[in-house]
Formats: C-alpha cells, sequence, structure tokens
C-alpha cells in the first residue's frame, strides 16, 4: 500500500512537473490557462521535478539496500541451517559415545569382578576393586 502511494506521488508530481514545462513552453497552453503565469509555472516545475526525482532516488536506493538486505538474510539463514546440521550431527556423536563408554565402563566392571575371584590378589587391591563396583569408593 505504502509503495503504490509512494510511487502514485511520485508520478504525479512528474506530471505536474511535465505540464508546468508544456505551460512555460507552449504558448497555447498559457492562453488556456492566463491566471497561472510563467514565473509562477518554472517555479512548479522546477519544485516539482526535484521533489519527484528525489522521491526517484530515494526509491532506487530504498531497493537496493532491501536487495542487500534479503541477500544477507538468505545468507545467514543458509549459515543457521548449516550450523542446525552441524549441531543434530554432534548430538548424535555424542549420544552414541555415551552409549559407548557405558558399555566400555559395564565391560570394566565385569573384568573386575573376574579379578575379585583371582586369589592372587591383595586385601588391599580387593577393596579397591569392591569401592569401584559398589560406587562408593574411588580408586587411587
Amino acid at each position: 500500500m505504502k509503495k503504490k502511494l509512494f510511487n502514485a506521488l511520485t508520478y504525479t508530481l512528474l506530471g505536474v512537473s511535465l505540464l508546468s514545462m508544456a505551460y512555460v513552453l507552449v504558448p497555447e497552453f498559457q492562453e488556456l490557462v492566463p491566471d497561472l503565469g510563467v514565473p509562477t509555472a518554472v517555479i512548479v516545475a522546477i519544485g516539482t521535478f526535484f521533489m519527484s526525482g528525489g522521491y526517484v532516488l530515494v526509491s532506487a536506493f530504498i531497493k537496493k539496500e532491501q536487495n542487500k538486505f534479503d541477500n544477507l538474510s538468505n545468507i545467514l539463514a543458509e549459515k543457521f541451517l548449516e550450523m542446525a546440521n552441524h549441531y543434530k550431527e554432534l548430538t548424535k556423536k555424542l549420544e552414541e559415545n555415551d552409549r559407548t563408554n557405558k558399555e566400555l565402563v559395564k565391560l570394566e566392571k565385569i573384568q573386575l569382578k573376574t579379578k575379585l575371584d583371582n586369589p592372587l590378589i591383595t586385601k588391599s587391591a580387593k577393596e579397591l576393586i569392591e569401592g569401584v563396583l559398589d560406587d562408593k569408593k574411588k580408586p587411587l
């Protein structure tokens, strides 16, 4: 809506500028509206021309900046999606590592339980192994 209004205003001002210049340059127009006067028509033509030209420049600048912003937004969205995919991959790898670590802990506990049955292990070593298996004592 704003863009349409902006464009309508721009083209209206250009039209007024062209009509004012036609009034100055074509004597038949001066006869149709004798009360306007040439100096007034020149002032109106120059003023509206610069205003409409300014609107056209502002519109072009806004469009150019909007395109830059859209391009940057697209690049940012692509990078965000790329990071999200990397995050999912890393999360899967972390979950896999957690599962592997839990399996390794189970295997280590099984190994320690089998060492407890060994009659050659000292009493202090047995206590350390039992502490690890009970999760109460931490080994040195």
